[in-house]
């Protein structure tokens, strides 16, 4: 799910030898194969409560019979009944219907990216207190860090895709980026449980920021899907910068004690969250209709809430300690750092099996056959 009215990834169930006419007896078993490890794939990929290692390990499993299904489809008498039927993120009413194994790859792949995304989710909504919720921190983390890697990696099978609306590279790169934000944000949430640095915090928030912004750019906008995806993900570019922006303004009252610094910057935090109000009711007007409304959210709530609490602080200090002037320019936020790396998900395409059963029986003498010269059994 990549934002609250997101569509999800789902499948029909594929029987291989079913699909396919004429298949050799000796591919009989690969095909058998093939369809065992794409339907546990099926499977696994409804239980959003189940674990990443059963994902990613039948996602192995399938991949690796892309080069073998490709040769099978090569040597059976027909393929015209095989027909993979995926749902499509950006559209709901419809759904892609292609006979294409690489497509198919690339589907299975964008699926488990999404899985992990929900399972992210779901572990986030199960964190009711920071304190003793470290194991499920890096369960979400390391879910979402996994999504990054698979997205990454599907960038290069798309791009060998045409026509369709979510196997696109622009497509894969948001769900890339937003996958390593959110991947941060949790960072941000255990940073904040233990008291790190303000300027650490705030440093992290902005690159959160930068890269929502950034996936939203890679959205087409132009259809109402793409405009509401595009929508919540700079909603929370601004709601991550106001926090940046906050906690800037707490690094510079309590650490560099420029209290009027402070006061600026926290009210440019406001700005952010002004406009993150804006686009909240932006993504309310578009279609569809969800019953969650982004600036009601708890977190949402949160940052409302502690942005109010470090101005009013900062105002108070000033009036009775500092008396310092308030800057005419704002300083610059602090540089983004950026904490959650990933490098893509090696899934190789494996070799093809067919060949092992062709050059077997290419050595194998037929029974019943005699080679040229050699004398009848029973003969001397």
């Amino acid at each position: 799910m990549a934002h609250p009215a997101c569509g999800t990834k789902l499948t029909d169930r594929i029987n291989f030898g079913m699909a396919l006419e004429g298949v050799p007896d000796n591919l009989a078993p690969f095909v058998h194969d093939s369809t065992r490890k794409r339907q546990g794939l099926e499977e696994a990929l409804k239980q959003t409560d189940g674990s990443s290692e059963t994902i990613v390990n039948t996602l192995r499993e399938y991949v690796s019979m892309n080069t073998t299904l490709k040769s099978i489809l090569q040597k059976v008498k027909s393929f015209s009944r095989l027909r993979f039927k995926w749902s499509n993120i950006m559209d709901d009413d419809e759904k892609t219907v292609s006979g294409n194994v690489d497509e198919d790859m690339a589907s299975v792949m964008l699926a488990a990216g999404i899985w992990h995304l929900e399972h992210a989710h779901l572990v986030n909504e199960s964190i009711i207190n920071e304190e003793g919720a470290e194991e499920k921190m890096k369960q979400s983390l390391n879910s979402l860090k996994m999504a990054a890697s698979i997205f990454e990696t599907a960038k290069s099978w798309a791009s060998l895709i045409q026509g369709s609306k979510d196997l696109t590279v622009p497509i894969l790169s948001a769900l890339y980026l937003q996958s390593l934000a959110e991947g941060q944000s949790v960072t941000i949430r255990r940073a904040v449980s233990k008291n790190h640095k303000a300027s650490l915090i705030s440093e992290l928030c902005h690159d959160v920021s930068q890269k929502y912004i950034a996936a939203a750019g890679e959205i087409d906008a132009s259809h109402h899907e793409g405009q509401k995806w595009s929508t919540y993900l700079r909603f929370q570019g601004e709601t991550y910068m106001a926090l940046a922006r906050c906690y800037q303004g707490v690094h510079l009252l309590e650490t560099e004690e420029k209290c009027g610094d402070s006061i600026v910057v926290l009210g440019e935090g406001f700005k952010h969250l002004s406009q993150a109000t804006h686009l909240s009711k932006e993504y309310d007007k578009i279609k569809p209709k969800t019953k969650l409304h982004l600036a009601e959210s708890a977190q949402f709530e949160k940052v409302k809430k502690v942005l109010n609490e470090k101005k009013a602080k900062s105002d108070r200090e000033n009036n009775l300690i500092y008396h310092q002037k308030l800057p005419e320019e704002c300083p610059p936020p602090l540089d983004p750092k950026c904490v959650v790396h990933v490098a893509a998900l090696e899934l190789p395409s494996g070799e093809d099996l067919t060949l092992t059963v062709t050059e077997a029986s290419d050595i194998t003498q037929p029974e019943g056959e005699v080679e040229a010269g050699a004398p009848d059994a029973g003969t001397s």
